[in-house]
């Protein structure tokens, strides 16, 4: 009897342990994460006529979405895929829906950043974003959902002025291009915010010029930190906020190289929340665009063959 009662015991205690082991290796192999790392307002100009051919003022964004592998395994390949909806929203500069997200270590996590153009009219015009993370067999592991809205501001002297840029000469297919952009700030306080673009003219060629990584360069706020990599959206809190004048950001845009022959340019700009309403930088309209120039295939690939060292034909 009492051998009876064990080995019930231990029957139930081992299907218990086996439920808890499934479970566990259910949700590791599910525990993939997708975050945004943007701004869901975007701005347009409420002082500027709109729609209309002198339009003035940014109308392209970049949305940085951070991928992360939280399992404890190293993952299978993965890809993204942006899904959007909403008048007058599209991605931009035939960028593409899907992006390869690679392999992602214990741990480790990637960005991947998209380009849209959005409407300037009527404000609050929504947009509706779904991000998957995609395995090699087509199954969905994390999703993000976002809603953006266009919101009116003004440009404004205080807010990211655009200050040097710099461009590298790599023009060379598969290379990677560094953009070199200082921004201007003046008082921005507690609670502000602030978001750094490499290009806000919808005309940007997204597709040959792929937005790779971003890194802080140099940095008057405690909170926007020299070596930070991949963040272009910022919230000011009381320990980070600056008054006056001359508090400096650079940061450096990493583009890769994609289709031969292409050539593009981009304007810059920084926009946030400083006090009412959302600002962004005063002379984006009269700033000179960088011109990123017409790409070159460096890679060159000849075939010899000697007759007098090529192998005979074999006889019969």
């Amino acid at each position: 009897m009492r051998n009876s009662t064990f080995f019930s015991q231990f029957k139930s205690l081992t299907k218990f342990i086996l439920v808890i082991v499934l479970l566990f290796f259910s949700f590791i192999a599910q525990a993939q994460t997708v975050t945004f790392k943007g701004n869901t307002n975007l701005i347009i100009d409420s002082n500027k006529s709109c729609p209309g051919s002198q339009q003035e003022g940014p109308l392209g964004v970049y949305l940085p979405y951070e991928f992360c592998n939280t399992t404890g395994v190293v993952s299978a390949p993965l890809t993204a895929t942006f899904t959007f909806t909403g008048t007058g929203y599209a991605l931009g500069g035939n960028q593409v829906a899907s992006q390869n997200v690679g392999i992602l270590g214990v741990g480790e996590c990637k960005t991947i950043y998209w380009f849209i153009i959005y409407p300037c009219a009527p404000e609050a015009q929504v947009g509706n974003v779904t991000v998957d993370l995609v395995d090699d067999g087509g199954a969905t592991l994390a999703s993000s959902a976002d809603v953006l809205i266009t919101e009116k501001g003004n440009s404004a002297s205080a807010t990211g002025l655009l200050g040097t840029q710099l461009l590298t000469s790599e023009n060379g297919i598969g290379q990677i291009s560094f953009y070199d952009v200082q921004y201007e700030f003046g008082n921005t306080g507690a609670g502000d915010d602030i978001n750094f673009q490499p290009v806000g003219n919808t005309n940007f060629d997204a597709e040959c010029f792929q937005l790779v990584g971003v890194e802080i360069l140099e940095s008057d706020f405690s909170c926007i930190s020299v070596g930070n990599l991949d963040e272009m959206f910022f919230t000011i809190d009381a320990a980070c906020a600056v008054s006056g004048s001359g508090n400096f950001v650079k940061a450096r845009f990493f583009f890769q190289l994609k289709c031969v022959g292409s050539s593009t340019e981009a304007q810059p700009y920084a926009y946030g929340q400083s006090g009412t309403p959302l600002k962004y930088s005063g002379n984006f309209d009269s700033v000179p665009l960088t011109v990123l120039p017409p790409t070159v295939n460096y890679l060159n690939i000849t075939k010899t063959v000697s007759p007098t060292t090529a192998p005979a034909a074999p006889t019969t």
